[in-house]
């Protein structure tokens, strides 16, 4: 009688021991897949805002927005989505983050096109102010 029960503990260790590697080997593989699908969404994400490609090939069409008083870049870049300029306010945002009109915008009404880089979009909201100074 003592060795059946050591044969089914022995058993049981070893289905123990298998399902435990399993487990194992189950979340390693979900971690590389979560990496793979980070590294991807990552490189896509970087690709997007450094590519600045317009949304359409020109002549493109012109839409008109208006950039409401005390609008943060990512409020911009949410109008701008919303109203087919560009494809993601929060490749916009950061786009503007790292461009030289970072919060330069001025609220207004403007007339925009889907043939316009991001960064193009930018310098017509974000106009240079003049020099009161005269020669």
């Amino acid at each position: 009688m003592r060795k059946k029960i050591d044969k089914s503990s022995q058993k049981y260790q070893t289905a123990v021991n298998v399902f435990g590697s399993s487990i194992r080997v189950l979340v390693v593989i979900l971690a590389i897949v979560i990496l793979v699908f980070i590294g991807k969404w990552g490189y896509n994400f970087t690709y997007r805002v450094f590519d600045d490609e317009p949304l359409s090939e020109p002549p493109g069409i012109d839409i008109t927005v208006t950039i409401p008083e005390g609008s943060t870049p990512h409020e911009i870049g949410k109008i701008l989505a919303k109203t087919g300029l560009i494809e993601s306010a929060l490749v916009f945002t950061v786009q503007e983050r790292l461009s030289a009109y970072h919060e330069k915008e001025v609220p207004g009404t403007y007339t925009l096109n889907t043939s316009q880089t991001a960064n193009e979009m930018l310098a017509a909201i974000s106009p240079e102010e003049e020099d009161d100074e005269t020669p």
